[in-house]
């Protein structure tokens, strides 16, 4: 003993030895356990920041692609009232040009060809109304 000199026995000596062992045993196994679940919560973290922006970059691409449907459809819907409206005003124009002179001319009376003023459809002689588009001749 270091108080009063006295020898102490070597049993209680191995077994202060032994505690102060299992001790720093447990302290270490404690430091390991505490440093994994250092390392695993970081992981973790890792993972989710990874699974969001996996899922931002998803919907970013989502978004573009409903964009460019949106954008291909409107270009396809221009694109089918611009060649409506060209095929309108070809037929208007068509059906509203006057025979010339020398072809009513040429032509006998009653047998010159004519056509719709509605749908420029070449008509049958004496007819009523347009066999194409039902409109009524005058």
């Amino acid at each position: 003993c270091t108080k009063c000199g006295t020898k102490v026995p070597d049993s209680l000596m191995e077994e202060a030895e032994a505690a102060r062992k299992a001790a720093a045993e447990e302290a270490a196994r404690k430091a390991a356990e505490e440093e994994a679940a250092r390392k695993a919560a970081e992981e973790e973290a890792a993972r989710k920041a990874a699974a969001e922006e996996a899922a931002r970059k998803a919907a970013e691409e989502e978004a573009a692609m409903k964009a460019a449907d949106e954008a291909a459809r409107k270009a396809v819907e221009e694109e089918a009232k611009r060649a409506a409206s060209e095929a309108a005003m070809s037929s208007s124009i068509v059906s509203d040009l006057p025979q010339s002179e020398t072809q009513q001319a040429d032509a006998p009376a009653g047998t010159r060809p004519r056509f719709c003023h509605q749908c420029g459809a070449k008509l049958e002689e004496g007819a009523r109304f347009c066999g194409a588009c039902g409109t009524k001749i005058e």
